[in-house]
């Protein structure tokens, strides 16, 4: 019997451990060719090793700053070359540095959005394409501390991940199939009022 996801392709940022490897062996469970980016590649060889035990496609990994544009988009080439599709992006990289608010420098708030918040919209806007053509899902993942930070949530974490259900609320989900949504971007949307 066919399993869900077999012969879609899964790219999942900061896919080497923690909720993004979760992820993605869940997807290769369900025969998904998966894709884990992340920046260590110990972590990745780690990660890849997990995820190919599961009994699903051996992972395809690409180490990288996801901080940068530039490995964004070496995640985007690679993945096009190899596979011409993406069915479902999962925008989950990255641990920033934690402590409290009025000790910490520019550089680390720079960092935080950098690679929580800037690696989602720029890995979204270069998948784009694949996506709208496979009737694809973006999954933004977020932590509580997003939705309801307290005096311990590092602030440059907290703010960084929060920014990113906003990014998805500019995106329409406009319904092409009875079971599937397709997202199209606009500037001034408000989805609140969207029923399946």
């Amino acid at each position: 019997m066919p399993k869900e996801f077999e012969g879609k392709v899964v790219v999942v940022s900061g896919g080497s451990r923690g909720i993004g490897r979760s992820i993605a062996l869940a997807f290769a469970r369900e025969g998904a060719q998966t894709v884990l980016a992340a920046s260590s590649a110990a972590n990745l060889a780690d990660g890849a090793k997990a995820v190919a035990a599961s009994g699903g496609p051996e992972p395809m990994t690409i180490a990288g700053d996801l901080r940068q544009l530039s490995a964004c988009e070496q995640v985007f080439a690679k993945v096009n070359e190899r596979f011409k599709r993406c069915d479902v992006l999962i925008n989950n990289a990255g641990a920033t540095k934690g402590g409290k608010f009025f000790e910490q420098p520019d550089d680390l708030w720079t960092d935080g959005f950098a690679l929580k918040f800037h690696a989602a919209v720029r890995l979204t806007r270069l998948f784009w394409p694949l996506l709208k053509e496979a009737h694809g899902n973006i999954v933004n993942i977020v932590g509580g501390a997003a939705r309801t930070p307290g005096a311990s949530s590092a602030p440059p974490r907290a703010q960084g991940r929060a920014l990113r259900p906003a990014m998805t609320r500019v995106l329409v989900i406009r319904r092409t199939l009875p079971d599937r949504p397709v997202l199209e971007p606009t500037a001034d949307t408000d989805i609140e009022g969207w029923r399946p």
